[in-house]
């Protein structure tokens, strides 16, 4: 049973009023609250678990790695190519 399938619980101006609930009514609230609880308990479970988080960071980490991968290649090619071009300077003078 899915949370759309299930009928909202009474809000807090219903419960000035006696409510009378079907057994039907009854087990569709129960639901939907194993519903809302299952949810809170997962979202719980998923702030103390450290060790999925740490691998989430990561993951996160290496995507963006990977996305400047092409920039810090580029800029370490222009230094290496600045590199070349000062010692080939360099021997240039020294036999001059």
């Amino acid at each position: 049973m899915t949370a759309e399938q299930v009928k909202p619980a009474p809000t807090a101006t219903d419960a000035q009023k006696p409510v009378e609930l079907t057994e039907a009514e009854l087990h569709a609230d129960i639901a939907r609250l194993r519903v809302e609880l299952g949810g809170t308990v997962d979202q719980l479970a998923g702030r103390l678990d450290v060790r999925k988080q740490a691998e989430e960071k990561i993951a996160q980490g290496r995507a963006a790695l990977i996305q400047k991968a092409p920039v810090i290649g580029a800029a370490i090619g222009i230094g290496l190519l600045a590199i070349g071009v000062l010692v080939v300077l360099r021997g240039r003078k020294k036999k001059s």
